[in-house]
This record gives structure tokens, C-alpha cells and sequence, in this order.
């Protein structure tokens, strides 16, 4: 119900639903932008947090410290921060804030789950487990994608590997390659871009639930 983006000057734009706040972007230069369920937070020029919206659950209790990249779902957020630690803040009844100790390359938060890729190629993920979402597969990989209650994964032979609920597909847009899950990426360019979608034959998820967990 809400989106937003770093605009060229990089400042913050947001539109859509203006419940709690949610589109009252602070001023400034900023890097990243993460929405979350209610809530919004961002990555300024200092790389430090902000965060503004809904606080039921803590999510805008953002840790002090730089960080290098963000990454939001459900009612709450991880951070990779300058020595490749990951920090999470915001609901943890199932423990999707409780992140593994270890050096990281990068973390992606699903609505209660969350994974993150080791320095070593490796995926890591915690929280929930009601579909499948911790059984990330073993082998080394470069790239991580989570939402709602899947996630994928790109190996170092350029394949996506998917996990968790099957209601999902990994889609590559932009850069020079485009492709759906389980096909193997022949050629990518550095500006390619991955996103998760829903899978055109799954006719059984109504609009409403759609709506609900691409929010």
C-alpha cells in the first residue's frame, strides 16, 4: 500500500497509503529505502538508520552504528553493518530477529523468516519454519532474495534455487538477462536486478491475499 524510492538527487519520494505516517520521508541524501508492513526505513548519506511509520512491534527502533545495506519485511528490518555483522530489530516471536553470529556479504527479510549469505558463499536463514523457509539448500552462492515466506537464491553457476512456500517465482529484469526460477543465467550484466513474483499458474491465491503479501 505504500512505495518509495531514492529519487536522483537522492533524495526520498513515497506515495500510496498515508496511514501512520508512513509517507512522511525525512529530508536529506540518502542511499537506500526499505517498506516494510507499516512501516519505512532508509539508509542516509552517513549510512546511519532512519525509520518512521508504525512502532507496534519495535521496528523503528533502529541500532546506532553505519551500515552498508538494509532489508525490510514483515514488521521489521536487518542491517548489514560495516563489519559484516548482521543486526535485526522489530518482531521476533519467531525468532526473525535473532540474527546468526558470523561475517556476511548480505541479508534479505522475509515477512518472518530471513536469510543472509556468508562470506563464504553460504545461506543462512532463521525464524520461521512453517513453510520451509530455513531449509536453504547447501552450495556456494552470490546473491539472496526473501519475501514473505520464500526465498531464492542465485549459485555460482549463475542457477535460482528456490525455497520455503511455492507460491513464488525468481524473475531477473534489467541488465542484459531475464528469466524465470530454476533456469540457469547464461550471460548477466552488472546492472541486472532480481525480484520475486507470483507464479502466473497459481490460480488459487485470491487478489486480496496478493495484495496482503507484496505489500
Amino acid at each position: 500500500q505504500v512505495a518509495c524510492v531514492v529519487r536522483e538527487d537522492r533524495s526520498l519520494d513515497c506515495w500510496g497509503n498515508n496511514t501512520y505516517g508512513k509517507l512522511n520521508a525525512p529530508d536529506g541524501i540518502f542511499l537506500d529505502v526499505e517498506v516494510a508492513d507499516q512501516s519505512v526505513c532508509a539508509l542516509d548519506e552517513n549510512q546511519e538508520i532512519q525509520c518512521w511509520g508504525l512502532d507496534q512491534e519495535e521496528q523503528l527502533e533502529s541500532p546506532n552504528g553505519t551500515f552498508r545495506q538494509l532489508s525490510g519485511g514483515g514488521y521489521g528490518y536487518c542491517a548489514l553493518d560495516e563489519n559484516q555483522e548482521i543486526q535485526c530489530w522489530g518482531k521476533n516471536n519467531l525468532g526473525q530477529s535473532n540474527a546468526p553470529n558470523g561475517s556476511f556479504l548480505q541479508v534479505s527479510r522475509g515477512f518472518d523468516h530471513a536469510c543472509a549469505l556468508s562470506t563464504l558463499g553460504e545461506i543462512l536463514c532463521w525464524g520461521d519454519n512453517g513453510y520451509g523457509q530455513l531449509n536453504a539448500p547447501n552450495g556456494t552462492y552470490a546473491f539472496i532474495s526473501s519475501n514473505e515466506n520464500t526465498s531464492c537464491a542465485i549459485d555460482e553457476n549463475g542457477q535460482a534455487i528456490c525455497w520455503g512456500h511455492d507460491y513464488y517465482d525468481l524473475i531477473f529484469q534489467g541488465g542484459t538477462s531475464l528469466a524465470k526460477a530454476h533456469r540457469v543465467i547464461e550471460r548477466m550484466s552488472e546492472d541486472c536486478d532480481f525480484r520475486i513474483r507470483f507464479k502466473d499458474t497459481d490460480n488459487e491465491l485470491s487478489k486480496s491475499f496478493k495484495r496482503k503479501v507484496l505489500r
